[in-house]
């Protein structure tokens, strides 16, 4: 049985990162080089980028998680603060995609290409959001559901002393 892939290493997510965002940089470039269509090239990078970040999710792992058994479909990372963080990000990231929608510039109105590339990325942004949101709560959840250790009194920890010889 093979072994799934699994990125646990930062060097490895950041390789995963930058060629994950070069194949689809130049996936666009060809989309438009063969079809002209600059909609299609807004379809494709919104559909591959958030494929990028949901295989990344499924493939990354923290210090402190097991590798072999899936994640949980909810959970996009390893610790909560950080998911909470990344949404934080993420939904900052929408607002301000969507403000440019409405925020025009008189000197550059926005064209139907800028103005679907603004809709798919606020779209793209919202889902991240949710998603990482979501991951945040639950992981907290889970973090406050597990038992913590007991306090264990000094007296009863200390070595026990019978008076018989040990071997050691």
């Amino acid at each position: 049985m093979r072994k799934p892939l699994r990125i646990t290493t930062v060097r490895g997510k950041w390789a995963y990162a930058v060629v994950g965002w070069c194949v689809v940089g130049l996936g666009v470039r060809a989309i438009i080089a063969t079809t002209g269509n600059s909609l299609a090239w807004v379809v494709f990078s919104t559909v591959a980028d958030l494929a990028l970040y949901l295989v990344g999710a499924r493939i990354f792992r923290g210090a402190d998680e097991l590798r072999d058994p899936p994640r949980p479909w909810w959970r996009m990372t390893a610790r909560a603060k950080l998911s909470r963080r990344l949404g934080i990000l993420f939904g900052f990231l929408t607002v301000m995609t969507s403000l440019s929608l409405f925020v025009g510039n008189s000197r550059h109105p926005l064209t139907e290409t800028a103005t679907a590339s603004a809709v798919a990325g606020a779209i793209e942004f919202l889902v991240l959001t949710v998603l990482y949101v979501t991951s945040g709560r639950r992981l907290k959840r889970l973090e406050t559901q597990q038992p913590t250790p007991e306090k264990v009194d000094p007296a009863l920890s200390a070595p026990f002393d019978d008076g018989w010889p040990r071997a050691r």
